[in-house]
């Protein structure tokens, strides 16, 4: 699952960064999606990931002043209804959360909805590289041996069994 990905994912950067003496940087998933809109200007921009249990993992963002897409806020995990109770201007959504919950995005929101297409359904390199070089540029790095996945809502097991 996207908890235990994480998890491997950032263990393997942890590791190869402590191994060559390297800088790490983090790039969340909705930063990655929303990055793919250089330059947008003042459109709102919100990715939305499937989180199951009827909910979507998601954020606004706005481009700042060199065109890099910034959270407004802080990451949500809430049920599509809510979301679009949240919109209140027009917004382009991307993410497979947009396709899952296409039908009730397209009734609620009406023409204010962009939907863009799914083939920008996942982080591309070159927009996580992007927010990498503005993090490096800020010196905003985490230490390898500290740095964890940032988790928006708390894990099946955790939820489950409780924090160890």
């Amino acid at each position: 699952g996207s908890f235990t990905g994480l998890r491997i994912g950032l263990a393997t950067a942890k590791g190869l960064a402590m191994a060559a003496g390297a800088k790490l940087i983090g790039i969340g998933t909705l930063d990655g999606l929303a990055a793919q809109f250089f330059a947008a200007g003042d459109v709102l921009i919100c990715p939305v990931l499937d989180a199951r249990k009827k909910e979507v993992y998601c954020g606004f963002f706005r481009s700042d002043n060199q065109g890099i897409s910034r959270l407004q806020g802080e990451y949500q995990v809430v049920s599509p209804e809510t979301l679009c109770e949240n919109i209140e201007e027009p917004v382009v959504l991307l993410g497979d959360g947009a396709e899952v919950y296409g039908e009730l995005f397209r009734e609620k929101l009406a023409d204010s909805l962009t939907v863009v297409p799914s083939g920008i359904y996942f982080p591309r390199a070159s927009a996580i590289g992007l927010l990498a070089h503005a993090k490096l540029q800020k010196n905003e790095l985490l230490d390898p041996a500290t740095a964890e996945p940032i988790y928006i809502r708390a894990s099946e097991a955790e939820l489950l069994f409780g924090k160890s």
